[in-house]
């Protein structure tokens, strides 16, 4: 009898201390009803009454209630502020068989969160698009293709892909196509499609292979990754710079940040001229720069219950904050994307 009399007696104190937090709560809105004040005396004292405890339960479901909305206005106010910040389109191959059976291709307007499908080709990579809709990708049958996206029947094949190709880019400005087919780095020309060979530094050894890639300089210099280090490598004069330790880099738009990953669960982007750097934890594949070099889109593992598929996450590097963008993208559609202005 004792050991019940104590325990109802800490549960008294422990409902009083929440009966005033939420009547000081109610307070600060000016919702304080004498109704509220007399139960707390009341309970205080032992006393309730049957009207007493249904107001109590009608105060705390309120307060539920309130602080439901208060949420749901605050995350909806983190979105619009992130995504007002944004700009440019995503092009990713049709991330669903629900429409268009799959064919053509997604483009996504990060402002608005408007998707639209144009094209009835099979796409798997979108390497290359434009404002005018003109786009080079690889296709279902395994080939580089070049078509536009307005015009039906302009799908011209450039060269079939071997078996294992994989880091499909556009080398701006020389009208060609590259990709890495085990360590070495093949380059497709458009105009003559002819393919060679890029013989990478640091690359021809059991202990190094090539570890992800990008152009800059308008396709002039390389930078890439040999497992361990990361060089910068101009095609032309053959100057060769390490940058530090990672695998899979990418620079910005405007060269002045590079995005790698530390560990396959880390992703770091640096800027060059401060050595500032910012770091994301998680799963993180395909990484594309905004072209205002603002964010980083990348896909994940879909968060949606009982997906197989990868979530399209856009990443505000600076403030520490994340978007998904485009969920649940079926596994044979989630592919390499571009992100053009």
């Amino acid at each position: 009898m004792y050991n019940r009399r104590r325990a109802g007696g800490c549960r008294r104190k422990i409902v009083y201390a929440v009966s005033m937090v939420l009547s000081s709560a109610l307070l600060c809105t000016g919702k304080v009803t004498i109704h509220t004040l007399h139960f707390i005396i009341n309970y205080e004292r032992g006393i309730l009454t049957l009207r007493a405890k249904k107001l109590y339960i009608m105060l705390l479901l309120f307060l539920l209630f309130c602080a439901m909305v208060i949420y749901l206005i605050y995350s909806k106010s983190q979105d619009k502020y992130e995504f007002s910040r944004l700009n440019g389109k995503i092009i990713v191959s049709n991330p669903t068989f629900k429409v268009n059976n799959g064919n053509g291709v997604l483009l996504f307007n990060p402002l608005s969160k408007n998707k639209e499908i144009i094209g009835n080709e099979k796409i798997n990579h979108v390497i290359y698009f434009d404002e005018n809709e003109n786009m080079i990708a690889s296709d279902e049958r395994a080939n580089i293709v070049q078509l536009n996206m307005k015009t039906a029947n302009s799908k011209k094949g450039l060269s079939g892909i071997p078996t294992g190709a994989i880091g499909f880019a556009m080398r701006n400005h020389h009208n060609s196509v590259s990709y890495m087919i085990g360590n070495e780095l093949m380059l497709l020309d458009i105009s003559t499609l002819k393919t060679n060979t890029i013989r990478l530094p640091n690359i021809q050894s059991e202990k190094n292979f090539l570890a992800g890639y990008s152009w800059i300089n308008e396709g002039e210099s390389i930078v890439y990754s040999n497992g361990i280090e990361i060089f910068l490598y101009n095609i032309d004069t053959g100057d060769l710079r390490k940058l530090g330790i990672g695998r899979y880099p990418g620079f910005s738009p405007d060269s002045h940040y590079m995005f790698y990953s530390s560990s396959r669960d880390e992703l770091i982007v640096k800027e060059i001229s401060t050595g500032g750097q910012w770091t994301y934890k998680g799963e993180h594949i395909y990484p594309q720069f905004s072209p205002d070099n603002n964010f980083l889109a990348f896909q994940i593992q879909s968060k949606k219950s009982l997906s197989k598929g990868r979530d399209l996450i856009i990443w505000d590097y600076k403030a520490g904050k994340t978007i998904t963008a485009i969920q649940d993208i079926g596994l044979d559609r989630s592919s390499q994307f571009v992100w053009i202005e």
